[in-house]
């Protein structure tokens, strides 16, 4: 099973090495935005806005994204090609 992808962004005062430990497959900087990639999606939003709240941080653009049918079918295929292109195959 994919992971899921908790987004949020920081603000300036903030680190990612101020974030408590969080139940993930590991945690990235992309752009100002911090992913987190866990398969313990509600546990970890919990432990993040519980501690979000406790430090008074606003968790700018907070998102938790699962992994859709369609990102675990092309995983388990192989299949990258864009859906315009496979659509197209498929004619």
């Amino acid at each position: 099973m994919r992971p899921a992808e908790i987004r949020f962004s920081l603000p300036a005062a903030w680190s990612l090495g101020d974030v408590p430990e969080l139940p993930s497959d590991g945690r990235e900087v992309d752009g100002d935005r911090v992913v987190v990639h866990t398969r313990e999606a509600v546990r970890a939003a919990q432990i993040l806005t519980s501690w979000a709240v406790e430090h008074d941080v606003d968790l700018g653009h907070f998102s938790v994204t699962q992994p859709t049918l369609e990102d675990i079918y092309l995983e388990l295929t192989g299949d990258g090609q864009p859906n315009e292109a496979r659509e197209e195959a498929l004619r």
